[in-house]
């Protein structure tokens, strides 16, 4: 609950600073005359409105933006491919043990554009895998592993 939570605000803020940027592209390139009045944008019928669909948003983003899937294949056992396809998503490996394998994006943008959410865990349990994480993240190197794992 306590990360629901985190993402939440974090999704927010990130929402309060595009709101931040239109705006200021709005007044930057004139195409507002006088300058944006915030009081007649946020206080009336239609700036509650965004507001309340903004907030409803970022309540709801972190319920539908995480995933966890089921892989077709024992990831533990093929430890040495699932890193290589995970280094191709741009994720590397910061934790391993009999059941767990922890990746963490690469480059500082990926990372700033998921919030620091970034972390992707495969999880085997009596062969059964499962890869859970962000939602994007998470399918796109399920449907990796897919093409090349189960080719071999």
């Amino acid at each position: 609950m306590k990360t629901y939570v985190i993402r939440a605000l974090k999704y927010l803020l990130q929402f309060a600073v595009l709101f931040i940027i239109l705006f200021g592209i709005l007044n930057l390139t004139g195409y507002v005359r006088e300058g944006i009045d915030y009081k007649q944008v946020f206080l009336s019928a239609n700036g509650a409105l965004l507001l309340g669909f903004v907030l409803i948003f970022a309540l709801a983003y972190p319920k539908f933006g995480f995933i966890k899937r089921t892989l077709t294949f024992n990831a533990h056992l093929n430890q040495d491919e699932v890193t290589r396809i995970m280094i191709m998503c741009g994720y590397v490996l910061t934790y391993s043990d009999d059941q767990t394998m922890t990746f963490r994006a690469l480059g500082t943008i990926k990372k700033i554009t998921l919030l620091y959410e970034d972390e992707i865990v495969i999880k085997t349990i009596d062969s059964l895998s499962t890869i859970e994480g962000p939602r994007k993240e998470a399918v796109k190197a399920s449907f990796r592993f897919e093409t090349y794992i189960n080719q071999l």
